[in-house]
């Protein structure tokens, strides 16, 4: 599935994290994996494909309070590290 308002919404929460590429795309490809299955159960229980679209995202919530989330994690499993 390739929707426009995924890659939006990857995109600008990819780009406000503060972390490598590799866990940037890693990032994004589990939540394209988990928006992707959501649409589809949203789908299966009757919603149109844009309508499943829209509720996914916005069940998600805004990029930019899941991106501080992210940092949030990362910055308390260095903690622990060190």
């Amino acid at each position: 599935m390739k929707d426009r308002e995924f890659d939006n919404y990857l995109a600008l929460l990819s780009g406000m994290l503060r972390l490598r590429r590799t866990q940037r795309e890693g990032i994004a490809g589990e939540l394209r994996d988990h928006l992707v299955e959501h649409v589809a159960h949203l789908e299966a229980s009757g919603s149109s494909h844009e309508e499943a679209v829209r509720k996914a995202l916005e069940e998600f919530g805004d990029a930019a309070a899941l991106a501080a989330n992210f940092q949030a994690l990362v910055g308390m499993r260095r903690r622990r590290l060190v």
